[in-house]
């Protein structure tokens, strides 16, 4: 029994471990060359900020979405979005 206890806690300590993002993969710019991945509808779920006046905003902000959406050549796009205040 305790050796697959020790099993299991072996392979869900390698699971996270696997699964934890590095930060230079967090803060590199994204470059893409097909811009249909940011393409869609998306949910703001966080935010902070370090100015008083941009914390004070993000108080007041119950939700907020984006919708992008291709126009006719690649380098231009649509930007639609709401916020719930």
């Amino acid at each position: 029994m305790a050796v697959h206890l020790g099993f299991a806690l072996l392979a869900l300590v390698s699971m996270s471990v696997a699964f934890a993002p590095d930060c230079k993969d967090l803060i590199k710019p994204l470059v893409l060359e097909d811009h249909s991945e940011i393409h869609g509808k998306w949910i703001y779920v966080m935010g902070s900020a370090d100015h008083l006046f941009f914390q004070n905003a993000l108080k007041t902000l119950q939700s907020s979405w984006i919708d992008l959406s291709p126009k006719s050549g690649q380098k231009t796009a649509t930007l639609r979005w709401g916020d719930r205040m």
